[in-house]
């Protein structure tokens, strides 16, 4: 299918979703959405209707009407977020919201951070489905009760409560691209404590080359991991969970041949990447009676071992936290949040600080403390207005981040209308890590002109909510956003063909756009939901003359839409779902002189699955994944010689170009069918 006929099928499409919103409203009422609950942004339960700032909520169910088994493949399900894909060839991936670097999304559990380095690409497919209870996303700057990271946003994993879940439950697909996924789950309860207990196994060990370039499509991998959570209460009945996790991963993509026999050579090329991720988070509400007093603590260990190419690259991370919550009513209108935080991050590798007397490596360590208030007032039933600020220090850059928030909310007195209006901040202290891995998968040089600065964000939001419940229930969200960063890393990859150049002194992003989400539910048993977003993104840095100069910013389209259409046949048990993604040209990476185009073409990727209930707690579920069979092109540059050694060789390379496997824009798989099956316990 051509660039032009898709644009055209896409727009008769979304113009058929949009046509929805002309059908009479048979719905019936949903209570769901009436009573929602978020924890994201005050890290407490509030109800979705009584908070200041826009919170999205998505249910385990929304994702199981899809060929969706970790976090990362969930987050193509939600408009203004991008599960970008890092490299084609070990598949790394992050989570990009309205356009902005993956390295600016935090990523918590249970409102407990865990992303940053490793775990922003190495860690999210290990977030399997079977944890997950529902997914709350903050799109914005949020660092003043988060601290580092949320420069873009948040997205809150709420884990599974053993109050809401089934005495067992299991999970198996398999697609036709042999990947296997399988998950099971048991619900434990004790006198004094109840936990569950989930493990999670997927496995896909094919070596796929349907676009006929001698590197596989996807990397070989295999995952499994295990999970627990426990709660209990103490002696006044305030409610405490600890939790742990592990993570074990191992994947390898290259060349078709490649395979152990050939790491650390010059004649196979291949990426392989091994992770041991061990994570311990608790959240103790102490035993103070008429206070409510917390103490959060998390330790994660992250160690992997890799080959990118010929390059080892071995390193070992790990964070420790310790945070103390004071959280009250004051007056009858006030919710006042006192916070103090301390965190430990420790890092090490092969190839970072070495010692030029013996060759050793030495650990990057960084201390870090801050503290935060945050006051939610009730002026009056209509009117709210919410309001903090953070300092937070880190020892490594000497930095200094001042975070302040501001937001209000008018709710009409049916509470059927909300206008949200915000002002938020953020910050990011570099990674080694999560900063310098283009170079690391590239064999390319790494580069840091001067010193790192602490990157800062600013950003504005307003939003309209309207709920409409005329003889049915629909939800209509939009929201408008503009978000800047001040001292952006910035990227250069063209000045040398041979390296990696970091710097960011005097460069900017701007992202502003608006963000729309659609929910209906009718009288027959049909309900959809249609998320847009249109944005503009632009990098700004200072040429030689002082004056800045604007570029365009890779993997941020400008227009995205997310679809999820379900109808249920009532008697016979049976339910279709529809989903797709359609996205819109974004600029990619190229180098100076690339004959490839610089943007990609509109596409779709487009889903459909039927699944059939019984009474006795089975489903069993079959589908097709990118039913329009659309796959990236021309990833690879310079396949045939991947190590550079033919880079002079002007009569077959006339460009001078070097071996680059960053140019992706969607995931590699064309078409694919699946089945599986559910199983609960009550």
């Amino acid at each position: 299918m051509t660039s032009a006929r898709l644009s055209r099928s896409v727009t008769r499409l979304m113009c058929s979703l949009l046509c929805l919103l002309t059908v009479p409203a048979w719905a019936q009422r949903d209570s769901v959405n009436l009573k929602e609950f978020v924890y994201t942004g005050t890290l407490k339960e509030l109800r979705k209707d009584d908070f200041a700032i826009p919170v999205e909520i998505y249910p385990q169910s929304y994702f199981l009407k899809s060929n969706v088994t970790n976090l990362s493949q969930a987050m193509t399900m939600i408009s203004g977020i991008q599960a970008n894909l890092d490299g084609s060839i070990d598949g790394a991936s992050d989570i990009e919201i309205n356009g902005q670097e993956g390295i600016y999304t935090l990523i918590t559990i249970d409102g407990l951070p865990i992303s940053g380095g490793n775990n922003n690409v190495y860690g999210l497919e290990g977030i399997s489905m079977a944890i997950i209870d529902r997914i709350e996303v903050i799109k914005g700057p949020a660092s003043t009760v988060y601290g580092s990271d949320a420069v873009a946003g948040v997205v809150n994993v709420i884990t599974k409560s053993s109050e809401r879940t089934p005495k067992f439950f299991g999970n198996v697909r398999y697609s036709t691209y042999n990947e296997l996924n399988a998950e099971v789950g048991f619900n434990i309860k004790a006198q004094k404590a109840n936990g569950i207990i989930t493990a999670n196994l997927y496995q896909m060990g094919t070596h796929w080359d349907k676009d006929h370039d001698g590197y596989t499509d996807i990397p070989l991998t295999t995952r499994g991991s295990l999970f627990t959570k426990w709660t209990f209460r103490n002696k006044y009945k305030k409610l405490s969970s600890i939790y742990g996790r592990y993570i074990y991963e191992d994947r390898m993509g290259g060349q078709l041949d490649y395979s152990r026999r050939w790491f650390g050579s010059d004649s196979v090329y291949g990426e392989r990447i091994r992770t041991d991720r061990f994570e311990v988070y608790g959240n103790f509400l102490l035993p103070v009676k008429k206070e409510n007093v917390s103490l959060q603590v998390s330790y994660t260990d992250h160690a992997q071992n890799a080959w990118y190419g010929y390059n080892p690259f071995n390193n070992h991370e790990r964070n420790g936290r310790l945070q103390l919550l004071y959280d009250n009513k004051i007056g009858g209108i006030s919710e006042m949040m006192v916070g103090a935080m301390y965190k430990l991050y420790w890092y090490k590798d092969n190839i970072s600080d070495v010692d030029s007397a013996t060759g050793a490596t030495h650990a990057l360590i960084n201390h870090f403390a801050a503290v935060f208030i945050q006051d939610m007032i009730h002026l009056n039933p209509q009117n709210e207005i919410l309001a903090g600020i953070r300092y937070e220090y880190n020892s490594l850059y000497k930095g200094n981040a001042i975070c302040p928030r501001f937001d209000y909310k008018w709710s009409s007195l049916k509470k059927m209308d909300f206008v949200r209006f915000g002002l938020g901040s953020g910050f990011r202290t570099p990674n080694v890590f999560s900063d310098d891995r283009y170079a690391f998968t590239n064999n390319k040089k790494i580069i840091i002109s001067g010193d790192i600065k602490t990157e800062l964000s600013y950003g504005a939001h307003l939003s309209y909510e309207r709920k409409i419940d005329a003889r049915g229930n629909f939800n209509i969200e939009a929201n408008g956003f503009f978000n800047t960063i001040i001292n952006k890393i910035e990227v250069d990859i063209h000045s040398r063909p041979d390296a990696v150049i970091y710097s960011n002194d005097g460069s900017l992003n701007i992202s502003t756009g608006v963000n729309v989400n659609v929910d209906m539910n009718f009288r027959i048993p049909l309900s959809a939901h249609i998320g847009m977003t249109g944005m503009l993104n632009r990098d700004l840095s200072q040429d030689g003359s002082g004056h800045y100069v604007y570029s365009n910013v890779i993997n941020a389209p400008a227009y995205t839409a997310n679809y999820v259409i379900t109808y249920a046949f009532k008697k016979p048990g049976l339910s279709i779902d529809w989903t797709g993604l359609i996205n819109s040209p974004m600029y990619l990476n190229t180098v100076y002189g690339d004959d490839r185009p610089q943007r990609s073409p509109w596409y779709c990727l487009m889903n459909l699955q039927l699944t059939k209930t019984f009474k006795f707690g089975l489903d069993i579920y079959a589908g097709g994944s990118n039913l329009l069979n659309f796959r990236p092109q021309n990833l690879i540059l310079r396949g045939n010689d991947p190590f550079n050694k033919y880079v002079t060789d002007l009569d077959n390379n006339p460009h001078n170009y070097r071996f680059d496997a960053s140019y992706i824009y969607a995931p590699n798989q064309g078409a694919k069918g699946y089945v599986g099956l559910r199983w609960h316990i009550e």
